[in-house]
């Protein structure tokens, strides 16, 4: 249609979307030429898939939330393929502080968080498990993205695993050279992993 060459030069800088029942994110509902601007999508409810390239229009990306109640459902269907469409020109030695200060603004946090209390249990929770780590052995460190779990109430309910462990094996550089972006909420997870891990 016409719609896809038409700069509709939008300024949308947040997008927040609640209540999703099995929604498929692709370039047709996230569409470039209207979230070219977003730098945060933070979307509420069950993700039936997402597709592969969806996030690589979005050079002002910086933050992306998802449920995590619905995260092992979306994961062992989709796999990270997704993932590897933010910053996907990005290539950083994330070992070297300098290349990583350098490109700070470009750090993307991808956390994962509920608003439904009824669902902090185990049984509904992502934990990254071993069983995984095949699932993300693949991740792109250098194009500088750090998975988060949003509540502290959900990183109490299991153990750190060897998976969970591969996809924070560049914390303390993240953190050294100051790119990561701080509130109450990764605060928790960061403190409580390294704790977690530092015997």
């Amino acid at each position: 249609s016409n719609f896809e060459h038409i700069d509709l030069n939008t300024t949308i800088g947040n997008l927040y979307v609640g209540q999703l029942e099995k929604v498929d994110l692709n370039a047709r509902l996230l569409h470039p030429n209207v979230f070219k601007q977003t730098n945060r999508f933070h979307i509420f409810g069950e993700i039936r898939s997402i597709e592969a390239g969806v996030f690589k229009t979005f050079k002002s990306l910086i933050h992306v939330k998802l449920e995590i109640s619905f995260f092992k459902n979306l994961i062992h269907k989709n796999g990270i393929d997704w993932i590897h469409s933010i910053n996907y020109d990005l290539n950083v030695n994330v070992s070297n502080s300098t290349e990583l200060y350098f490109n700070k603004n470009k750090l993307v946090m991808l956390g994962l968080f509920t608003n439904d209390l009824r669902r902090i249990k185990s049984e509904w929770m992502y934990s990254f498990p071993d069983e995984d780590f095949c699932l993300w052995q693949s991740f792109p460190f250098q194009q500088l993205i750090v998975v988060y779990i949003n509540m502290k109430s959900i990183i109490n309910l299991f153990d750190v695993s060897c998976t969970l462990m591969w996809l924070e094996r560049y914390l303390i550089e993240y953190i050294n050279a100051e790119i990561l972006r701080f509130d109450s909420y990764t605060i928790d997870f960061f403190t409580e992993f390294l704790y977690d891990n530092s015997s």
